[in-house]
């Protein structure tokens, strides 16, 4: 698809495929990252491609970590995701015609170490009596007990872990509805995350363009106006960016990628750095008289006039005062050498001449 030059997408260097699920009605939703996506974004809709307005916040918080939930017992209401989404309003439900234990499992594929357990229930739940927490740990295959029956508290401590996988048994029984829950640490360290809000129905897709490469025009949409974020606003956690395919990494068409490129902003193909210090002689002004070393007459002597009175592609302070005389006056030279090749021309000649002898009188 071809975009008007106010919207090419071609300088961002990377994007995100991501859907909207887990939400009833249409409302602004958060997806939030630990990646860097830039100054600024495009947030577009993979179905209209109509550009979305968005805010884009910078935010810190604890740390803390969402683990891929591998399976559950039955459940009766709500989505997984729902325990994951900073979102009290939204939980999951247990069937309550299982036994009294209920289940959540967790893969670790980060092998993070996590050593805090914090949990929300939903409004009107009772409290479970206990809860249990087991992991597989690195080079084990059988579940070792970490926590065993402890009471449900908010937050349950234990001794720092590795695990490849967690298992978390709640034993009640009574309904069991969970709204949030979370790994972290003792003392999690304050992480910086970029926050990006936007109005967005169930089942939505986007792509959001992030990281631009400077060139990179900010992309507007047909309402761009700030998104306005309520206190239940639900948060989700975006999945990992990929490169974008229509990435342009030769930003000035030198045929040199900006990756490589000297002077990623200024065409020369040549990529030349006499100096060898890094930076290309075509962007460059060693003598700092507002000329690049391209385009200067004097690429070492500072000439803001670039005085050139002999037009020999030199400028007066960097050439020869003798050079300039012979070059200024290259006509009488040509004029004199032009004489002496017709006086030579004509000595020649009359040597050649034959002597006549005068005549006795």
């Amino acid at each position: 698809m071809q975009y008007p030059p106010e919207q090419d997408l071609s300088r961002f260097q990377q994007k995100i495929n991501f859907t909207v699920e887990g939400i009833t009605t249409p409302k602004v939703v958060t997806f939030k990252t630990l990646q860097t996506l830039g100054d600024f974004v495009a947030l577009q809709n993979s179905f209209t491609k109509e550009f979305i307005p968005y805010r884009l916040d910078q935010v810190t918080e604890s740390n803390f970590w969402t683990l891929p939930i591998s399976g559950t017992s039955l459940l009766t209401d709500g989505n997984v995701r729902f325990v994951q989404d900073q979102n009290q309003q939204t939980y999951i439900t247990f069937s309550n015609q299982e036994a009294t234990s209920k289940t959540l499992n967790f893969n670790n594929p980060g092998l993070l170490r996590p050593s805090v357990l914090k949990m929300t229930l939903a409004p009107e739940t009772q409290t479970p009596k206990s809860v249990t927490i087991r992991a597989i740990l690195p080079g084990e295959s059988q579940w070792s007990t970490i926590l065993n029956k402890v009471p449900f508290r908010n937050t349950l401590s234990f001794p720092q872990i590795q695990p490849k996988q967690l298992e978390i048994e709640f034993e009640t029984n009574n309904l069991l509805r969970l709204a949030e829950l979370e790994w972290t640490t003792t003392n999690p360290a304050l992480v910086k995350s970029q926050q990006i809000s936007f109005y967005a129905a169930e089942g939505d897709s986007f792509i959001l363009f992030t990281q631009p490469s400077f060139g990179q025009n900010r992309i507007t949409s047909a309402v761009d106006s700030p998104t306005r974020k309520e206190l239940n606003t639900p948060v989700f956690n975006l999945p990992p960016a990929m490169e974008n395919p229509i990435y342009d990494r030769d930003f000035d068409k030198d045929g040199i990628f900006d990756s490589q490129d000297l002077c990623p902003r200024v065409t020369d193909p040549s990529n030349a750095d006499t100096d060898k210090n890094g930076k290309g002689d075509a962007c460059e002004d060693p003598d700092q008289d507002g000329y690049n070393s391209i385009e200067d007459n004097c690429p070492y002597v500072s000439n803001r006039d670039q005085l050139d009175s002999d037009r020999d592609g030199l400028g007066d302070k960097c050439d020869d005062t003798e050079g300039r005389l012979s070059e200024q006056s290259d006509w009488w030279i040509n004029l004199s050498f032009g004489v002496m090749i017709i006086a030579l021309l004509f000595l020649m000649g009359r040597s050649a001449w034959p002597k006549v002898k005068p005549k006795n009188k």
